[in-house]
């Protein structure tokens, strides 16, 4: 249970997008909608795939953005990300998302570097009745919800929904035949209850199934090059969620959320299953001028992959775990003006041990309506299962290219060898500090928010070139003897090595303005600029 705070009172570079922003915009998928968050980098690479980041370049896999639903959790340890194409909440269930640019280790954990996406749904009394909507057109061959809701008794409400979805293939493509289809059905329901004054508890769920057609590369045949083709991606993702509320004291209240998520999926030459159980419990209270938030936490992952054709585990670790805790206190210095926020996450995880994530922020109110304020934070990304334990079959490297010179023929200069990424069990986790500071300012119709960051980053994942030149010695003997047979079998045997160390740095600057203005009640400007 986050402390409850405006936006505008946060130390922190953040854009809450609103129900009615949602509703009005006509987005039929969460990524469509976050298009319209500034500063928020969203990429759709097909009719069902999406790269989305914050503060860095967007992949498909952006492993420094943290994605939840109702603060669960949708990170996937093995390759750190987010399956944008199965997160299926209804958009009419959503009361508003926030998105924070920037550094979120310390209240959220890690792998929040970049931003943290928080997707809240509306309490089950607001979605009380029955809806209803469908969405057809050239690309979307059939989108339909159905929601009802009603009262439990005079202690809660609740609510289930069901969602179907067929969409058509994209009209072309670049390098194949387009084959993006999505044919998606999913069920879910919330319920959510107040015995009293003091508790209130709530309790949600969902199940999705995907079908998804995908082009994909991979190393597939001997040639040892990577080479496109088309396969359906079959994913079912499910995760239920209960959270008990107690406010202890008009100045005190407590919180424990118990989540779990299983999301499997299956193709020709990768078939994975991932399940994780979270236990978070955290307590806030008031005393005179300061507050103070503390937590525990506790997360426990079970991963299984099956062999593939170009994917290997080096070792046994199918199964996870994670804990820690968190403290921060804040402290009004100048009651209404100057308020000073500081504290640390520390969490131990099987990978890299134990990492710590400090953070200290301050905000300042020259006026009721003007804010400045800066923050200095540390997060850490934990390394992937891939980055830290499998061996990945890339594309080839011709040997002319991993001798760094000609061998002197032709035929083995241009042989494509067998090419490995390497998980590296001594890799690091990535620590990145950043220096921010804004500026806020907000009438009755006009609203600017301004903020500018400086992100050092060390231990950053790099790629070492190992691979010994003396391999290749035996094919060149055999084909100068003219043992060409010989010769070929030889470069089979040879292997590029590719290892994953902990050796990069980098530096990234950069500034978010977003600028509102709303002359009528009916009519909302915005204009939003980033660079980095």
């Amino acid at each position: 249970m986050k402390r409850a705070q405006s936006a505008f009172n946060t130390a922190s570079s953040i854009y809450v997008l609103s129900k009615e922003q949602i509703y009005k915009s006509g987005a039929n998928s969460v990524p469509e909608a976050l298009k319209m968050v500034p500063g928020l980098i969203v990429r759709q690479l097909d009719n069902n795939q999406w790269a989305i980041s914050s503060r860095g370049v967007a992949s498909r896999f952006s492993s420094k953005l943290l994605v939840m639903v109702d603060g669960q959790s949708l990170y996937t340890p093995k390759f750190a990300a987010v399956y944008w194409e199965t997160l299926n909440v209804p958009l009419y269930d959503i009361e508003r998302i926030e998105v924070i640019r920037g550094q979120g280790g310390l209240l959220w954990g890690t792998n929040a570097n970049n931003g943290v996406i928080n997707i809240i749904t509306k309490n089950s009394i607001d979605t009380r009745g029955a809806y209803a909507n469908a969405t057809t057109g050239n690309q979307i061959n059939i989108n339909t919800n159905v929601r009802y809701g009603n009262d439990l008794a005079n202690k809660g409400s609740y609510r289930i929904h069901g969602h179907v979805k067929n969409a058509n293939e994209s009209k072309k493509g670049i390098s194949l035949e387009p084959t993006d289809t999505a044919k998606q059905h999913s069920f879910g329901f919330r319920t959510d209850f107040t015995p009293s004054d003091d508790w209130s508890a709530l309790v949600q769920g969902d199940v999705t199934h995907s079908n998804l057609g995908q082009n994909f590369r991979g190393v597939i045949d001997a040639t040892n090059k990577n080479v496109l083709f088309s396969d359906d991606l079959s994913r079912t993702d499910s995760r239920v969620m209960a959270r008990l509320e107690n406010r202890i004291s008009p100045d005190a209240n407590q919180m424990l959320q118990i989540s779990w998520l299983k999301q499997s999926g299956n193709q020709t030459y990768i078939k994975e299953n991932f399940e994780s159980i979270d236990i978070d419990y955290q307590m806030n209270f008031l005393y005179n001028s300061l507050q103070l938030d503390w937590g525990l936490n506790y997360r426990y992952n079970n991963i299984s992959f099956d062999e593939s054709l170009f994917l290997d585990s080096d070792k046994n670790l199918n199964n996870l775990q994670q804990y820690g805790g968190l403290l921060q206190a804040q402290y009004n210095v100048i009651p209404n003006s100057l308020d000073l926020t500081i504290g640390t996450r520390l969490d131990h995880n099987d990978l890299t041990g134990w990492e710590n994530q400090p953070s200290a922020r301050v905000i300042y109110k020259p006026q009721e309506n003007h804010l400045i304020w800066g923050a200095i934070s540390r997060s850490v990304r934990t390394p992937t299962l891939i980055e830290f334990n499998d061996d990945y079959k890339v594309n080839a490297t011709v040997v002319e290219e991993a001798l760094g010179g000609s061998a002197g023929i032709r035929a083995i200069d241009e042989y494509a060898i067998a090419t490995f990424l390497n998980g590296n069990d001594n890799v690091e986790s990535e620590n990145y500090v950043s220096y921010e500071l804004g500026y806020r300012f907000e009438s009755e119709n006009t609203s600017v928010d301004f903020s500018a960051f400086h992100t050092d980053a060390d231990n950053i994942a790099a790629i070492r070139f190992n691979t010994d030149p003396n391999q290749f010695l035996p094919a060149i003997r055999f084909f100068q003897l003219g043992q060409f047979e010989q010769a070929a079998f030889a470069l089979t045997q040879t292997r590029v090595d590719l290892d994953i160390v902990s050796e990069g740095e980098t530096t990234t600057n950069g500034v978010d303005i977003v600028a509102t203005w709303q002359p009528f009640n009916n009519l909302s400007t915005e204009r939003g600029y980033s660079a980095k």
